[in-house]
């Protein structure tokens, strides 16, 4: 049995703890339980320990929902409706005000709620980043099956657009500061974008590269690439370097990767 403890709204979780509980973690779990801890936050929250087997990958579709049309549901605080695809299917999403605060549009989550005493059959739950991380500059990263199961589940990729949350400047900032956090990266001070993989070559050693994935050669390459969720979806961080080689194999699964992260997302 698999645990996770969570902080939570008191009023929204005790106004319905299953489907609170469900919107965290999917229609998937089963065999639930849940112990409330003790110590209440000045702010109302609480801590929460949910207990469940083993889980089976929800659905990996994200939308982006816009504030304005939610609909409160019954007036129940954190609960909301709103209405999916040209169907207009009924989805609840159970969200803290603070969740909603400062924002226009965000990302959710989607799965299958199939409950009989319910008018709704999925809930929705935000997700803070609706793309994905993956680095060369750790140790053992790469391994096709590992690091993205499900691209390789059902062996082709969905074609699309994605919904932008960031502009250029913002995924410029957000590299600057994740690449800080590498040792083999301080000596970095300055992030070009660059439309042509051969830009990066004879580089300073102070410049990092910001580049289209499109855009990488389909063969071996020296050096690190770091993608982070906070980005465009089609840039990607890369910086030259002799003492690393990314083979062609793990540079197809890269296109591959943002391709399918980004077309994941409507």
């Amino acid at each position: 049995m698999l645990s996770e403890r969570f902080l939570a709204d008191s009023e929204i979780f005790y106004s319905n703890p299953e489907d609170y509980i469900h919107s965290l973690l999917g229609n998937e779990i089963q065999n639930v339980s849940y112990d409330v801890q003790d110590c209440v936050f000045p702010n109302g929250q609480i801590v929460v320990d949910v207990h469940y087997n083993k889980q089976i990958n929800p659905s990996l579709e994200t939308i982006y929902v816009e504030k304005k049309d939610l609909k409160r549901l019954n007036n129940q605080n954190g609960t909301y409706i709103f209405e999916y695809s040209d169907e207009k299917i009924p989805v609840c999403l159970i969200a803290s005000q603070g969740a909603l605060q400062g924002k226009d549009k965000f990302p959710v989550y989607i799965y299958e709620y199939n409950k009989g005493d319910k008018f709704y059959s999925y809930l929705a739950r935000i997700r803070p980043e609706p793309l994905h991380a993956y680095s060369t500059a750790l140790p053992a990263t790469f391994n096709i099956k590992n690091a993205w199961p499900e691209l390789i589940k059902d062996g082709k990729i969905k074609t699309g657009k994605i919904n932008e949350l960031y502009d250029e400047k913002q995924t410029i900032d957000a590299y600057q500061e994740e690449i800080s956090k590498f040792d083999s990266f301080r000596s970095i001070n300055k992030i070009v974008v660059v439309k042509d993989f051969k830009e990066t070559m004879n580089s300073k050693a102070n410049v990092g590269f910001l580049i289209d994935y499109r855009n990488l050669p389909n063969e071996d390459i020296y050096g690190h690439i770091v993608i982070i969720p906070h980005r465009r979806s089609d840039l990607l961080f890369y910086y030259p370097n002799s003492a690393n080689i990314i083979y062609v194999d793990e540079i197809n699964f890269i296109k591959d990767f943002m391709k399918f992260d980004a077309t994941n997302i409507i």
